[in-house]
């Protein structure tokens, strides 16, 4: 369907660290082997017609169609364990670590945020060589039923625009 299957390349590269009932979750960043961006002029610091796999979630699932949902700490340790790269973990931790806001007020929330945002998503992508706006950060949310929540980088959001706005597209539109 595509000019490369950039997916089955990732799950080729995947297969070897797979056990009966694991399920690996990732986003593929760089280059395809033709050169061409993945993610328009965001190279995550590939050289051209190279990616990464950032790993994000793993469950396992047992004969019995249980699912087990491996922490943020287990994602981490497992990657590090086989070579593999993992999402990049920038805090690990409570909120009211990150930022005593919960306890000082009663509009929380939006001053949390406001922090995340300034912390994390005002900047350029660290991980990139080419200066781009950095894409956003997840926050998860621990508990037995795991949350994620997504907070996207407003100049992101700007430079996406601005890409479609004129046209330009990638695999990641186009999927």
């Amino acid at each position: 369907f595509y000019e490369t299957d950039i997916w089955g390349l990732a799950h080729k590269e995947l297969m070897p660290y797979l056990h009966k009932g694991m399920t690996i979750y990732y986003e593929i960043a760089g280059y395809l082997p033709t050169g061409a961006y993945i993610q328009n002029q965001y190279d995550y610091g590939c050289e051209p017609g190279k990616f990464k796999i950032f790993i994000y979630r793993i469950t396992q699932t047992n004969e019995d169609g249980k699912v087990y949902e491996f922490s943020g700490k287990q994602v981490q340790d497992f990657c590090k364990k086989y070579g593999l790269d993992a999402v990049p973990e920038l805090f690990y931790g409570y909120a009211k670590e990150f930022s005593d806001e919960r306890m000082n007020s009663e509009n929380w929330k939006e001053k949390f945020l406001e922090n995340l945002k300034a912390k994390y998503t005002d900047k350029d992508c660290y991980i990139c060589k080419n200066v781009v706006p950095e894409e956003g950060i997840v926050l998860r949310k621990e508990t037995l039923d795991i949350e994620s929540y997504k907070l996207k980088s407003n100049r992101f959001y700007e430079f996406e625009t601005k890409l479609l706005d004129s046209g330009v597209t990638d695999i990641e539109e186009e999927n």
